[in-house]
């Protein structure tokens, strides 16, 4: 077995992986900023990408659907 690097493309991307059933999502654009810029608020409204389906968003989604 031998060593081997992944890269992620930062910019303009979202990385999502699971892990011990979790799902992480990493932002491309935050890993490009320092550590200390990272944690401070937005002022801009983002836009979230697509983001894997889980029991609990599925939950909100039909919530919503069926109150309108």
């Amino acid at each position: 077995m031998s060593d081997f690097v992944i890269l992620i493309q930062k910019e303009h991307t979202t990385f999502q992986f699971i892990f011990h059933s979790r799902v992480f999502t990493l932002f491309g654009n935050a890993l490009g900023q320092r550590s200390c810029a990272r944690g401070k608020k937005f002022k801009g409204r983002l836009t979230l990408p697509f983001f894997l389906p889980t029991n609990e968003s599925s939950f909100k989604r039909d919530a919503f659907l069926t109150d309108t």
